[in-house]
Parts: C-alpha cells; structure tokens; sequence
C-alpha cells in the first residue's frame, strides 16, 4: 500500500490543503521503494572534485608502483605514505571546512578496520626498549627493519582509506574500479611485451608476485564485465553491445594469457579458485557466455600456457622443499609464540632455525607462506589480527552481496579476490609484496563502501 498515494487522494477531496507541504510516507515493507528512507546527499561540489583528482593521483601510484621491482623497496614505501597519506590529509581538511557534516568514511567500517591496526600498534610496542627481546632490548631483533616495514604498513592504510574516501560516489566508484581494471591489463600488455626468460614478469622482480597481480585484475575485470552484460545493449543498441563484449573479452584474453605466460603455478590455480567464487557469486550466465569463457581459456591455454606445463611437470621436488621450509619456520614460531620476531625481521630470525635439508645455498628472506610469516614476526595473536579482519570483511561483503543493497559487481570482486590471495598466500608471499598490496586493498575498499551501507555519502 502507497500511503503518498492515500495523502494525495484526501488532499483533493480537501482543497484546502492543496498547497501544503507533503511529507514522504513511504510505502510497507516489502515493497520497491525503502521505508521513509531520505534522499541522496550531494555533498560539497569542491570536496567532491578534490577526490575526483585524488582518484586520478592513487590510479597513478598504483600503476607505478609495480614497475619498481613491484613496488617491493623502502623508498616506494615512503613515497607512497608521503604523496597518498598528504592528499588524504588534504581532503579531510577540505571536508571540515567546506562539508562539517559528512559522514566519517572510516565509521562505516567498524571492527574489521579495528583489528586490521592491531598490526601496526603491536609492531610499535617490538620497537620499544622493554627488555623482553631476550639478548636485544626491543622484541624486535631488527628495529630498524621492523621500523621501515612501518612505513610500508602506513602507505597501505593511506591507499585503502584513501579508496575508500574515492568510492563515496558511486559514479567516481564505477569509473575508479574500470580505471583499476585498465591498470592491471596494461601491466599484462607490457610483459608481454617484454618477454623473458622464465616467464613473464613485468616490473616485478619475480613471475609469481606478477601472476598474482594479474591474477586479481582477471578477477576484477570478469567480475566487473559480467556484472551488467546488457549496459551497452540498453545504451546504443546490439551493434554497440557487440563491440563492448568484443574489446572486454580481448582485454580478459591478454590478462589471461599474461598469467599463464608467468609460469607461476599457484598463481594460474589461485586465480582458478577466484574465479570459482566469482562464478558461484554471479552464476553461469546463458549458454553463450559460458562456450565464449570456454573458448577463451583454451586461446589463453595455447597462447601463454606452455612454460606453465613445464614447470607443472617440477611441482613434486618444489613442493617437498617448501614442507621442510614450513617444518622450520613452525619451529621458529614455537620459540616465540606471543611475542613474535619483530615485523619484517624473518630473514635475520630465520637463521636460528635454518638447517640442511632446506638448502644453505640460498637466502631465505621470505617464508613463502605469510600466514606463516605473520605469526613468525608478530606472533600468534598480533599476527592473526589481519586474518580475522579479513574473514570479517568476507562475511561482511557476502551478506551485502545477498542483500541485493549496493554496487554487487564490487563485492563479488573483492570476495573473488580474497578467495584468490588466501590460497596464493599458502604457498608465497605476494601480498607481502607492496604493489600486489596496494591493488588487493584497494579492490577491498571499493567492494566494502559499495556493501557497507545502502547508499554513498556522495549522491553522485
């Protein structure tokens, strides 16, 4: 029942209050309309551009940054955390002065954004001087090191609030996460371009750190393209809807093919189970998509996927040496279990535990496993903090997925993407690299603004 359309019936009958002003009933629950619920803010139009250009700035830095040995070096770091975290200062800034009363994007958040701090604030207190660090006064037996992980951990706030602030609008959101989707296929056109010896890579200093970049832009891109099929059939007709599937479907071929031509095995079966939980989010689709998906794989497969069998044929030898890698560093997180090693402070803590069979010929900086890592250098409680905000997020941006409230394409992304580096992240260290870090956060942000509350600070 339409209460507006029952005030507007008795004000007719009354000629008298005609003129009146008439407030918004709404409608029962159930309906299409939401209860009583008030209109779109529009926001400050100046606040509004400042993010429009700082949208414009992050989609530089993420584009740049893993052309620097995938954004994989101290000063990157610094030069994120200086450019993003000013901008996102000159913003809020903005706000207080010109628009007083917008709603806190940090407030939509709440507790997954709570425990995700708990990294950084507890790799604070391993720099202190508190004598508990046995032999070093600090936890941490390399402050200094544990300091400049500090910094790589501010830059990646700085770009996840920063994204967030940007997807207020959900036209600025939509153009935002097509720009990031062009980001990654350009990275997948360069590498391929540059070729090498074992495998593409890109600007990153290996091919599985590579493949799990455009790996999360695959997802990105199939979640985003098949998330309206028919926009550009309602917007100019067949012939226009068929040149869009065209050039989309060309630019997921060159990312998949960018993929298999890395070699990187868990980055090829990684993105399988991301786009699995795309599939199963969205559904198959009619029987077209599902023989053009097809097609395009078995292209993807012959074009790119040779030096991937190769290496597929050396996974038993490979995967014997990462166990007794795993059995050595479980060792070193039973000798500090709450306090951990200090961030970043692996490669030095490490060596306490290294021993034949896991070879003495090479430096083993990383753990290859960062769950394991977490728990090496921040401990068992520190340490899962960011693994508990992140299995709340999935919750979070499934729920707003079934609610059918927000932008769905968003969400399925970022839940395909978290799909796609937990299973990368058992067996290698990509998100402890700063350009696979900034791209996945990034992605998280645009999908939870998009689920978190039914409508955008911005109205636009």
């Amino acid at each position: 029942m339409d209460f507006d359309e029952l005030e507007r019936l008795r004000r007719r009958r009354q000629p008298g209050l005609a003129e009146a002003r008439l407030p918004s009933l709404g409608r029962l629950k159930g309906e299409d309309t939401e209860l009583a619920s008030p209109g779109p803010l529009t926001g400050d139009p100046v606040v509004s551009l400042a993010f429009d250009l700082a949208a414009c700035l992050l989609l530089i830095v993420l584009f740049i940054a893993p052309f620097l040995s995938g954004g994989h070096l101290p000063l990157v770091w610094g030069a994120v955390a200086i450019l993003v975290g000013g901008t996102l200062a000159a913003c809020q800034t903005l706000i207080a002065l010109r628009d007083p009363s917008r709603p806190s994007t940090l407030a939509r958040f709440g507790a997954p954004l709570w425990l995700a701090l708990v990294l950084p604030a507890y790799a604070v207190v391993q720099m202190l001087p508190l004598g508990l660090g046995g032999g070093s006064l600090t936890i941490s037996i390399s402050a200094d090191a544990t300091a400049l992980g500090l910094v790589r951990l501010a830059s990646v706030i700085f770009v996840f609030v920063l994204a967030a602030s940007i997807a207020a609008s959900r036209r600025r959101a939509t153009r935002f996460g097509w720009a990031l989707f062009a980001v990654a296929v350009g990275h997948a056109i360069f590498a391929l371009a540059k070729g090498g010896p074992d495998g593409a890579r890109g600007g990153f200093a290996n091919h599985n750190s590579f493949a799990a970049f455009v790996g999360m832009g695959l997802i990105l891109g199939v979640a985003l393209v098949f998330g309206n099929p028919r926009r550009g059939l309602a917007e100019g007709g067949k012939g226009v809807w068929l040149a869009e599937r065209l050039l989309l479907g060309l630019t997921l071929l060159v990312l998949a093919v960018a993929l298999l031509s890395s070699g990187s095995r868990l980055g090829a079966f990684s993105a399988v189970c991301g786009g699995l939980v795309v599939v199963a989010l969205r559904g198959f689709g009619s029987g077209w998509t599902v023989l053009a998906v097809s097609g395009g794989a078995l292209v993807a497969v012959f074009l790119g996927g040779a030096g991937l069998t190769e290496r597929a044929l050396l996974l038993g030898p490979a995967s014997q040496t990462r166990a007794e890698l795993f059995l050595q560093v479980t060792e070193l997180i039973r000798a500090r279990p709450l306090m951990g090693w200090g961030l970043d402070s692996f490669p030095l803590a490490f060596e306490q535990a290294h021993r034949p069979p896991v070879s003495s010929g090479l430096v083993w900086d990383q753990a290859h496993n960062s769950f394991l890592t977490l728990w090496a250098e921040m401990g068992l409680v520190a340490g899962s903090a960011p693994i508990a905000a992140l299995l709340w997020c999935a919750v979070r941006l499934l729920r707003g997925i079934r609610s059918a409230r927000g932008d769905k394409a968003f969400g399925i992304a970022a839940l395909g993407i978290l799909a796609t580096e937990a299973v990368h992240a058992l067996g290698d260290f990509s998100l402890e690299i700063a350009g696979n870090l900034y791209f996945f956060v990034t992605v998280l942000a645009l999908g939870l603004s998009a689920q978190t509350s039914g409508k955008p600070l911005e109205g636009r």
